[in-house]
């Protein structure tokens, strides 16, 4: 340095891109493809290529490689496929490519520009359990129709209690009012009340006989 002091110099050596290779031919096949181009001149080239189908850049595929003649296998017959080519010189890639189309034989077995599938979308309403909802609903159809088939098996039953249970009231309390007058006034009109009840006792079972055979039957 001009004022004598030292200063450490930093050599740094910045690559340059470097040139493109110069395709020399591609053969196809039904589903391969044999590519083969020219290296530049610098040494320790390596090269990039990427191939997809054509109008397809989503289904790139990318090869790594030094050879200089490259066979691609597994390609779909009759498609046509995009390959581009760069040179590489210590990680920098030639600002340039090599860019070809080229054809497979055969018929073509996928259509690229029609694979999309399609689907629909069904949305619930925010808070709606569709398990829970359904559980609900199968749950109180069947209470409902169990309490159905119940009220309709009990109603016979219970109108004919009532029915009993009506007339026997009226019965007893005549019975108890005859009973009654029997004890109170036995001087005037005994046998009259004898007739009476004796009368009143044998419709009652009558009565009770009919109801339990009606009962029996249903």
């Amino acid at each position: 340095m001009p004022d004598g002091k030292r200063k450490h110099v930093i050599k740094k050596t910045i690559y340059s891109s470097p040139l493109p290779p110069i395709l020399d031919s591609i053969e196809t096949s039904e589903h391969e493809a044999t590519v083969s181009y020219f290296p530049p001149k610098e040494a320790n080239i390596t090269f990039h290529i990427e191939y997809y189908p054509e109008g397809n850049p989503e289904y790139a595929n990318v090869i790594e490689t030094k050879a200089s003649l490259v066979r691609l296998r597994g390609l779909d017959s009759g498609t046509a496929f995009r390959i581009k080519v760069k040179s590489v010189y210590n990680g920098v890639q030639s600002t340039e490519a090599i860019e070809s189309i080229f054809r497979t034989s055969g018929t073509p077995e996928y259509d690229y520009d029609n694979s999309a599938e399609s689907f629909s979308i069904r949305t619930l309403p925010p808070g709606f359990d569709l398990a829970t909802t359904t559980t609900t609903s199968a749950m109180s159809g069947s209470d409902y129709l169990y309490s159905t088939e119940d009220l309709d098996e009990e109603e016979p039953s219970t109108s004919t209690f009532t029915i009993l249970s009506s007339k026997f009231s009226h019965y007893f309390l005549l019975c108890y009012f005859i009973m009654l007058v029997y004890y109170t006034y036995d001087h005037v009109i005994p046998q009259l009340l004898l007739i009476v009840i004796n009368l009143t006792f044998h419709n009652g079972i009558e009565l009770l006989g009919k109801t339990i055979c009606s009962l029996s039957q249903q």
